[in-house]
């Protein structure tokens, strides 16, 4: 087994950090936009079901979104160009939007569980442009 400078393993693990983050200010940042727009439009003299059921559409895609440009971020940052840190990567995502909720997982809606089901293999599909890209320049 080869060993790496510490040097390239500490920029791998502050890859995974920086995109994670990344796609969580992102989320934030798209999140609150959307709530803004959905308040804004919003009848309020009634509670519509079209709004909830918008509003769980345009999170879950919001969710896809952040989690793409987290995946793509780390493979960008990141000196090997693997998929194992694109997956840890939506792991840490995965983790920090369940911490959100104090890991209640009874409470989660439909929409919820599929942004969080989503969010690994999004990451990865952000990412994997690069790593290909990367694999095949080594050949």
């Amino acid at each position: 087994m080869k060993d790496y400078p510490a040097k390239e393993k500490i920029q791998n693990v502050l890859s995974v950090a920086t995109g994670a983050l990344t796609g969580f200010a992102f989320l934030s940042f798209l999140t609150f936009f959307l709530l803004l727009a959905l308040a804004s439009t919003a009848n309020r003299d009634t509670e519509s079901a079209e709004n909830s059921s918008l509003f769980a559409i345009l999170a879950v895609l919001t969710t896809i979104l952040s989690s793409l440009l987290a995946g793509y971020i780390t493979a960008k940052i990141s000196t090997r160009k693997t998929i194992i840190h694109l997956v840890l990567t939506g792991l840490v995502l995965v983790l920090i939007m369940a911490a959100i909720s104090d890991f209640d997982w009874k409470t989660y809606s439909a929409s919820d569980w599929s942004g969080l089901l989503l969010t690994v293999p999004s990451t990865i599909l952000g990412g994997i442009r690069v790593v290909i890209k990367e694999s095949k320049s080594k050949i």
